[in-house]
């Protein structure tokens, strides 16, 4: 259950919610630190810890099931193998996420519905760059399912504003996150044109834009009319 195995054919499937040991109950066997970089939340304090950073208290056992990268760094022998912190080079927003997933395999969702549709394009961006933010660090930590997971949020979320995927492929391509980037293009490639001649595409460089315009090409190649 911990190693996410696929059961047999058959068989049920287990769950794999443990998020009850992030309580009160829980901290009491934690044995390790997760330390983001930064973060925008005010007045951040622990209940446990005086740390002023924000981080949260986690166990060995889950991330070392869940994470083969830590498994590796857990065992490695070296001085960080040793040390009670990890610093995550992540936002706080980003790890909260990240620390769900390791204990409840699943990704939590931004707000939906009406909530989502009536935040301006900059509210939308601030829910959704940690997830491209744990699609930047899943490549490096091994987590192909939870990179799956990130990248699909985002995605699903484009199509609400012509300028949110403009955003995200700014953001997506600073992080080398190409496929990403490719994959928020094709939001905005029926669209192409009309951001070109208004200028919507001047933050761009030119092989951002060009990236666009390929997939532009190939909706129109796809039957489409632009």
């Amino acid at each position: 259950m911990l190693c996410r195995k696929i059961p047999r054919w058959g068989t049920s499937f287990p769950a794999s919610n443990l998020s009850l040991a992030l309580g009160s109950l829980g901290h009491h066997f934690s044995d390790i630190i997760l330390e983001a970089k930064s973060t925008e939340v005010q007045s951040w304090s622990c209940d446990i810890c005086p740390v002023s950073v924000p981080h949260m208290h986690v166990h060995k056992v889950i991330l070392s099931t869940s994470c083969e990268y830590l498994r590796a760094l857990f065992n490695s022998g070296m001085q960080e193998s040793h040390s009670q912190t990890i610093k995550v080079p992540i936002s706080w927003e980003a790890l909260v996420k990240l620390v769900a997933w390791f204990y409840t395999d699943e990704i939590p969702n931004p707000p939906s519905g009406c909530i989502w549709e009536n935040m301006s394009t900059k509210e939308k961006l601030y829910e959704l760059e940690p997830y491209v933010e744990l699609c930047w660090l899943a490549e490096f930590w091994f987590l192909e399912i939870a990179q799956e997971a990130c990248s699909n949020v985002i995605v699903s979320r484009l199509d609400s504003s012509r300028e949110l995927p403009i955003k995200i492929i700014q953001t997506a391509a600073s992080l080398s996150l190409w496929k990403l980037a490719e994959l928020a293009a094709t939001c905005v490639a029926p669209f192409f044109r009309q951001l070109y001649d208004s200028g919507e595409l001047d933050d761009l460089d030119e092989f951002l834009i060009d990236m666009i315009r390929s997939a532009s090409v190939q909706y129109s190649q796809e039957g489409h009319i632009n």
